[in-house]
């Protein structure tokens, strides 16, 4: 059977064309072509304000290269702060890059090959009311949400994504700067990250690293996120961070709230490191140099209260547990701890020439010790008025057995007090073999006018 020749044109003409849009489309996934979409700018940002409930601004330029892996490009992103806070950026980003494909995209799934930020800074802040400006959810008046539990410890089930219709396979943010105030503070407080990374997989956590430097202390942090829609479209969801810093390594581990971070948090965490005055620097203390260090607990965090239980300290061989409460809503912290030991070894506390006060030759050193820097850290004494006064302490410790080398020395109790700047020690009561020993002493440091006494 001969084809007509009028059929013969029609398939020639639909041949070439598709042959045609075949070449184009293999031009295309080769040859990045850029675009200038900067005229859009206005319609961009109305879309992105309208998704985000808030006023979104690019003050620069918008470009995509077209290819199966187009590249968007965007300079000068600014994103407003909600409503009931003052008029300002909750966020400033120089410029932005994401590398996506198109297949997955009729499949109605979104996978980034990359995303890279440069230049970006956040100010975090919370209102009167309690709300803050990173999350749309506000809190409810009147309603006292209890800090939420943490779910059991099985990471294979928690930190994983459950579907592949969002993925990322590289994130690059550089030069980050973070700002957080809140009512009450007379300065805010900043720390810088240099670099964070990251990656989400399907059947993996959402992963970030990031690294920086937070009062001159350089720092490495660990962060994995069970689920980033739940975190988008919730504002929480279960996350575990390990951060190492000033040769200290912090672990937390819970469910985090993002729209009531101030408001309610309950976490595992624990503390570990080899010298506890390394965190001198960080913390802006005198503390003592007590080696191969460890506490544990789980944190729950109100607005005025915090608890720790199953707390857990050890310093060498010698243990502690126990629980500690501070409460925040008088005119200063009230603090209860109460601890029992199994064991204490009174060599684990040896801290040889160091003094819980400051003199010249200590200061003289920690500014020798820190001679590159461009200012010494300050430290304060840990029995100073100025830092006693600040909040009142309630300890009582029960040891079980107290050694001292290979010496037993029996078991003993411990109540001391810290009140309005007083150190009071009431009493302590060690049972030794054939009696028991009990003393009693008060200590009120001041430079002008020091009140001391003991009692045996």
């Amino acid at each position: 059977m001969r084809v007509s020749k009028s059929l013969r044109w029609i398939l020639y003409i639909v041949g070439g064309f598709i042959a045609v849009l075949l070449l184009i489309l293999i031009l295309l996934s080769i040859i990045r072509i850029p675009i200038d979409l900067s005229s859009q700018r206005g319609m961009v940002a109305s879309a992105a304000s309208l998704a985000l409930g808030r006023t979104v601004n690019i003050d620069d330029k918008i470009e995509v290269s077209t290819s199966l892996r187009p590249v968007f490009s965007l300079e000068g992103l600014r994103i407003s702060n909600p409503k009931n806070f003052e008029e300002g950026d909750f966020l400033k980003m120089k410029t932005a890059e994401i590398r996506v494909h198109v297949l997955p995209l009729l499949m109605g799934k979104i996978k980034v090959s990359k995303f890279s930020i440069k230049g970006i800074t956040v100010t975090l802040l919370e209102n009167k009311q309690g709300a803050v400006n990173w999350s749309s959810q506000t809190p409810v008046k009147g309603k006292s949400e209890a800090p939420p539990k943490p779910r059991p410890s099985n990471k294979e089930t928690q930190l994983k994504l459950t579907s592949d219709s969002l993925v990322l396979t590289k994130l690059v943010i550089e030069d980050i700067v973070v700002n957080y105030h809140r009512p009450g503070m007379v300065e805010s407080m900043q720390f810088k990250i240099d670099e964070c990374t990251g990656t989400m997989l399907p059947g993996k956590p959402f992963i970030l690293s990031m690294k920086g430097k937070l009062l001159n202390e350089p720092y490495v942090t660990e962060i994995e996120i069970g689920s980033l829609q739940e975190l988008v479209e919730k504002s929480r969801s279960r996350m575990e961070i390990i951060t190492e810093i000033a040769k200290t390594r912090f672990n937390f581990a819970g469910t985090l709230n993002l729209a009531k971070a101030t408001q309610s948090l309950h976490l595992k965490t624990s503390v570990t490191g080899d010298h506890l005055d390394s965190l001198n620097g960080l913390l802006r203390l005198d503390l003592p140099p007590l080696k191969s260090y460890k506490a544990a607990a789980e944190l729950s965090m109100r607005r005025d209260r915090i608890e720790l239980t199953d707390f857990a300290i050890q310093v060498g061989k010698s243990q502690l547990t126990g629980m500690m409460t501070a409460d925040k809503s008088g005119s200063k912290p009230e603090v209860t701890v109460e601890l029992n030991s199994p064991l204490i070894q009174l060599n684990d506390f040896d801290v040889g020439e160091w003094s819980p006060e400051k003199n010249d030759a200590k200061q003289s050193l920690a500014k020798e010790g820190r001679g590159k820097k461009s200012e010494a850290v300050r430290t304060g004494e840990l029995l100073s008025s100025v830092v006693l006064a600040k909040f009142n302490v309630r300890m009582d410790v029960k040891a079980e057995k107290v050694i001292s080398g290979n010496d037993e020395l029996g078991s003993g109790v411990l109540t001391a007090t810290l009140k309005n700047g007083r150190f009071s020690v009431d009493p302590v009561r060690l049972n030794i073999p054939g009696g028991s020993f009990f003393l009693a002493a008060s200590l009120k440091p001041d430079i002008k006018v020091p009140e001391a006494s003991v009692w045996a």
